[in-house]
């Protein structure tokens, strides 16, 4: 769990019981996504964004511009930012809203975690088993292939 904690994860996914719900929900994600759709989904955030977490910029009337997010309202728009912020908007203030070409998620995630981080992460995501289950009875350390 640290290693999903410092790869900053949680700041914007739940797995189980911990993190924050503004992207996808990662608890069942080794059972709808393979690893390497994963894999690129963390390398390149941008590339593929479903509907769903599609981020759009606000521009209100007095030339505030807001990315994020958006959850559609009666009178209004709910605007959830990267840094967790829930911003509503009247409709009567808004000037223009425009679809975002970028994810919310930075790049560069795995940037700041090691091989052996980065295969902690794939463990804890599902997709990897952890070395104890890798290793034979009475092995110092060799991974069976």
């Amino acid at each position: 769990m640290a290693v999903y904690q410092k790869a900053q994860c949680a700041a914007c996914h739940r797995l189980q019981e911990s993190g924050t719900a503004l992207g996808p929900d990662l608890t069942s994600l080794a059972k709808r996504f393979n690893r390497q759709e994963t894999l690129e989904s963390i390398l390149y955030p941008s590339h593929v964004i479903s509907d769903q977490y599609a981020t759009k910029k606000v521009m209100t009337q007095d030339g505030v511009v807001v990315t994020g997010i958006v959850h559609e309202r009666n009178d209004s728009i709910l605007v959830r930012t990267m840094d967790r912020q829930q911003l509503q908007i009247p409709r009567s203030e808004i000037e223009e809203i425009i679809p975002s070409k970028s994810s919310l998620m930075p790049h560069g995630l795995l940037d700041n975690l090691s091989p052996i981080e980065i295969r902690d992460l794939m463990c804890y995501l599902g997709y990897v088993a952890p070395l104890a289950e890798l290793a034979e009875p009475g092995d110092t350390g060799s991974l069976r292939r």
